[in-house]
């Protein structure tokens, strides 16, 4: 399990640093070049969540089967609850990080901001 682990930290953080690499070597215009970056750091974002709160339960489970660590429930559901919790996790990160779904929710917000209430709309 933990070569698993240390195999995919490994490719991960090789493949990020060969991409910011080849992005400073290659000739493109530095406009392009910001949105490959933002586009690496999405994506790194997107990989980064899931393991995250998927690892964190699972080696806490490990440690108590381990015997390392006191069993409490409470924790462990929390983890748990964490550990599903992903999904809406990498939801808000996807909206917060691509520019098209960020512009269109601040865009919602501020026309749902300008909208009277019909009781406004009366005393006019």
């Amino acid at each position: 399990m933990a070569y698993i682990g240390t195999y995919t930290f490994v490719t991960g953080t090789t493949f990020v640093v060969h991409c910011y690499y080849l992005l400073a070597g290659t000739y493109v215009s530095e406009r392009t070049r910001k949105m490959q970056r933002q586009m690496i750091n999405a994506l790194t974002w997107q990989i980064l969540i899931p393991a995250v709160t998927v690892a964190i339960p699972w080696l806490y489970t490990a440690a108590i089967t381990l015997g390392k660590v006191e069993k409490d429930p409470s924790v462990l559901n929390s983890f748990y609850l964490f550990d599903g919790g992903h999904a809406l996790l990498t939801s808000i990160e996807i909206v917060l990080l691509s520019r098209p779904y960020r512009e269109f929710i601040v865009a919602l917000f501020k026309i749902r901001g300008r909208l009277k209430r019909p009781a406004e709309r009366c005393r006019q």
